[in-house]
Formats: C-alpha cells, sequence, structure tokens
C-alpha cells in the first residue's frame, strides 16, 4: 500500500535518475575482449583459465556501428585475451576503417611476422601494442615462452614499410623480476626509430583470481625493495622530462611510487570510471567493472538504452564503493579516473591530494 510519504521517495527517485542520466556522459573508452583464449601462461595473469562460448563477426560490426552512430569518432581498443587468435580479426579492423573508427590492438607478439603486419596495416589498425617486460629471458621467463623477447625485438627492428601506417609501442609492467632491466629496454627503445611510444603499467591483481586486498603479499612478483623502485620511478621521470618515448604521465609514474608501498592506495578515493569506461566481454555482456556486476548485454538490443539504465547505475553505484585496488584505475584507465577524482589537479603530483581522500 503507498503512502504519501512513498510517493514522494519514489517521485524523488525518478527526479535523481532523471538528473543523473542528463549528467551521465556518454561512454569515452570502449573496451573489447574480443576473446579470452589464449595460448601462453604468464605468471601474472590467469585471464586464458576463462571459457565458454565466444562471439563471431556479426555482434561485433553492429557493435561498432551503433557505437559511431552514437559517439561520433572514437577509439576501438581490442584487447584479450590474444586478439590475433581471433579468426575474423582483419574484417572486424576494416569495418571500424571504413567507419573512421581508430583502433588499437595490444598483444604478446608471439604469432607476428611479416605477412600478418602487412594484412594488419591493410586493414587499417591504427596502434599495435607489444607486450615486452624485458629483453633478456627475463620475459620468456614472466611469459613462459622460450624465445619470445628474441622474436619482439625482431619484430621491432624489422617493423616494416608495409606495415609502416601502424604505430607501434610498447607495454611493460614494471615487477620485481624485470625492476633492473627497465633502463635497459628503454636505451633500446630510444634508438628503435619504428617505436613510438613505451607505456609502463605497475603489477597489479589480476582479473581472473578471487579480488583481495592482501593480495600482493602472496605474490612473488611483488617488489620489496623500495629504494630501488623510487631510483628507478625518477629516473625515469627525468628520461620522460628529456623528451624520452615515455606515455605515462609524470603524475602517474609518481603515483606508483605511493602505490607500491601501499596498492590499496585507490580504496581512499572513489573509484568513478563507471561514468567512462564502456568494457565489452567475449560472450557480449558488458560493464564499467564485471567485478562489480554486469551493465547489460549486446543481445538485449541498444547499448545506448542500456548505459543509462537501473542496472548500469547500480554497477556505478557498488563501483564508486568499492574498497578494492586493481588495474583499471592504477594503471589501464589512471588518466582519466584521476581527472574525475582530483580535477585539474591531476597533472600536477599532489602528495596530499593523494594520500587523503
Amino acid at each position: 500500500m503507498s503512502t504519501p510519504f512513498s510517493e514522494l521517495h519514489a517521485g524523488l527517485d525518478r527526479l535523481r535518475r532523471l538528473v543523473e542520466r542528463e549528467e551521465l556522459p556518454p561512454p569515452a573508452i570502449i573496451d573489447a575482449q574480443l576473446t579470452l583464449r589464449c595460448f601462453m601462461r604468464c605468471r601474472y595473469c590467469r585471464i586464458w583459465t576463462f571459457e565458454g562460448e565466444e562471439l563471431g563477426f556479426e555482434p561485433w560490426r553492429d557493435l561498432v556501428t551503433e557505437l559511431r552512430a552514437w559517439l561520433g569518432p572514437f577509439q576501438f581498443i581490442i584487447s584479450g585475451g590474444e586478439p590475433l587468435l581471433v579468426p575474423y580479426l582483419t574484417e572486424l579492423l576494416e569495418h571500424c576503417r571504413d567507419l573512421g573508427v581508430q583502433t588499437s590492438l595490444t598483444t604478446n607478439g608471439r604469432l607476428l611476422d611479416d605477412p600478418l603486419l602487412e594484412r594488419l596495416g591493410r586493414s587499417g589498425l591504427g596502434t599495435l601494442v607489444l607486450s615486452l617486460d624485458a629483453l633478456s629471458p627475463t620475459h620468456d621467463q614472466l611469459r613462459d615462452s622460450p624465445g619470445l623477447a628474441g622474436h619482439l625485438r625482431s619484430v621491432v627492428e624489422h617493423f616494416g614499410t608495409s606495415s609502416e601506417r601502424i604505430k607501434l609501442k610498447i607495454l611493460s609492467v614494471i615487477s620485481r623480476a624485470n625492476l633492473g632491466e627497465i633502463e635497459t629496454l628503454l636505451d633500446w627503445a630510444e634508438g628503435c626509430e619504428e617505436l613510438t611510444a613505451v607505456l609502463f603499467q605497475a603489477l597489479a591483481q589480476p582479473f581472473s583470481t578471487e579480488f583481495r586486498q592482501d593480495w600482493y603479499l602472496h605474490n612473488d612478483l611483488w617488489p620489496d625493495d623500495l629504494e630501488a623502485v623510487d631510483g628507478l620511478l625518477d629516473r625515469v621521470v627525468r628520461r620522460q622530462a628529456a623528451g624520452g618515448k615515455i606515455e605515462n604521465e609524470r603524475f602517474q609514474l609518481e603515483f606508483y611510487k605511493l602505490y607500491f608501498r601501499d596498492p590499496n592506495q585507490f580504496v581512499r578515493h572513489r573509484c568513478n570510471l563507471g561514468r567512462v569506461l564502456l568494457k565489452i566481454s567475449n560472450q557480449g555482456q558488458f560493464s564499467a567493472c564485471f567485478h562489480m556486476g554486469v551493465m547489460g548485454d549486446l543481445a538485449r538490443g541498444s547499448v545506448r538504452e542500456q548505459w543509462y539504465s537501473r542496472q548500469a547505475d547500480e554497477v556505478r553505484r557498488r563501483m564508486r564503493r568499492c574498497d578494492l585496488s586493481c588495474n583499471l584505475p592504477v594503471n589501464c584507465n589512471f588518466k582519466e579516473n584521476a581527472a574525475l577524482v582530483f580535477g585539474d589537479r591531476w597533472r600536477e603530483f599532489d602528495r596530499d591530494a593523494v594520500e587523503q581522500p
């Protein structure tokens, strides 16, 4: 039985939702996990343990078409798993190219060779990101793939004219294993004209494991020499200031010093990525954070309508209350979340602003 109070409460709730919907922007980051399949067994990733049917070409094609009509030109980030295993990859890249959608793809690089690079270039791939943590066998051991570092080095150094339209970047995860090899990697990268940038990430809790605040205490890749971490990051910052090919903002590199002391830094700040991030799984479900729930499903129709749904709003509320530090605000989407948390201050590292809620 309704009462004047309950009717007022319901009315205020509808008004709040209308205001929130009016203020909520469309997603600014589109991340498509075309597949979770992977033939590697990396020490800090267990994404290959996921099983299940995956989408074919048509749903992804229709998604790109809908997003282009809604968002205008945007960047379509292709991740995985190992996306080079996807049989319709070049067909999807061509569709993006024809619609004026920029594309970026991250790969372990084992499958790359000249013919594949040529096909990727012809298909319109914009940016190719190679995961490379060290030039030595350290990388092979981290990825459980003998000879991988040498193969990737050869790919970069012989990045041919057939793929000259592709921007080539390196993604390197900072851990105990490669702490003493990062600068050697940077020296090499600076000498490679083919490379446009190096992007660093800090070791983080894998999404495919049970989330817990003390995960790093049980991870043998977590660096325990904090002076070495600080020294490395200071030198990386100086390289960047001198014009080095380092894509991270200085704010993020400085933040990593705090993060390696206490990886739960973001527990003291709201995660606002629910306002800007759209991740689509290999099975067609989408969310800003699957750990906090599913916002919608490609099979249920318009992504735009579901983005503004009550179900999506609930996921955003859970994200803002989350007490776990994960890869999204720490690494992949650091810049976007920092801008939402700190406003105009985010570009100028402010220790008090980071440490205080």
